[in-house]
């Protein structure tokens, strides 16, 4: 099966990539009054624009959110197409991922483009992405690389390959995706990570456990979902990612960091960007 997030690293340290990374790094300007200045006056180029709104974003300011949407599905700057879809997935509502109109910029993705869509299935959280990842399966499908990442992101979410087989048709994985819903009792308006409600503290037991075991064998962390996902919600950097060599220091990072996040308030089934409630 592919690994996106894992591939998503190499992506990321591309040239053309803004702001590079498992997260979306410290916060660089706490002036929301000066930054919605620079962003409504349109002064800026679109590599600045969203860029600012992403910082606009992290101070917990979403009422810019639709002038992100706009930017994505009009952009040609590729480097910007794949932060406003990267910042999209973090701070899409339910709503937001029903709708569309919003996604208009698959229609016409390059081939990196919906590799960069389909590496954040995880950050939606939410599975009305599932209809957006059918659309896409019927325009790629028989394409090998894009198809087989199509699969997997359906496989991570419904789990349809035990029932139907690797070849399912489009019809079968989309009536299977009704059904799962609907036996699951799946709330569309809540937010899911591993077929559970979101919860962080679902994920700081396996960080620890991959840390503990890097840490053992001295061998080099091999996940980078987590890490990722616990960054982007809380605000705070893990301090263990992808690749980290977890020394004794760094492991004793990572239990203060998890012991930072229970600290934090969260609610079963709610989205979160750097602490901040999506709502």
């Amino acid at each position: 099966m592919w690994k996106f997030k894992e591939s998503m690293v190499t992506l990321l340290n591309q040239s053309e990539y803004l702001m590079k990374g498992m997260w979306y790094g410290e916060i660089q300007n706490t002036n929301v009054a000066q930054l919605r200045e620079l962003i409504l006056n349109n002064n800026a180029n679109e590599r600045e624009l969203v860029i600012n709104l992403v910082e606009v974003f992290k101070l917990g300011d979403f009422s810019l959110k639709n002038i992100l949407i706009n930017l994505m599905n009009t952009t040609k700057d590729e480097s910007v197409l794949n932060l406003c879809i990267r910042a999209f997935s973090s701070i899409a509502t339910a709503k937001d991922i029903h709708g569309i109109d919003n996604f208009v910029f698959l229609e016409n993705a390059s081939d990196n483009a919906v590799s960069t869509f389909l590496s954040c299935t995880d950050d939606f959280l939410s599975y009305e992405i599932v209809p957006h990842l059918l659309a896409l399966l019927e325009i790629w499908e028989d394409i090998d690389n894009i198809d087989i990442q199509i699969r997997d992101s359906l496989e991570t979410m419904l789990g349809f390959r035990d029932e139907l087989g690797e070849d399912a048709e489009l019809d079968e994985i989309g009536n299977y995706y009704l059904e799962y819903i609907e036996s699951e009792e799946i709330n569309l308006n809540a937010y899911y990570y591993d077929k559970k409600l979101f919860f962080p503290g679902n994920l700081t037991k396996p960080l620890l456990e991959c840390a503990t075991s890097a840490r053992y064998l001295r061998k080099k962390l091999k996940t980078y979902t987590i890490p990722s996902l616990l960054s982007i919600w809380s605000g705070k950097k893990c301090p263990v990612e992808y690749h980290t060599l977890v020394t004794d220091e760094l492991y004793r990072d990572t239990l203060n960091y998890v012991q930072t996040l229970s600290e934090m308030e969260w609610e079963l089934g709610k989205k979160y960007f750097y602490g901040h409630l999506i709502q």
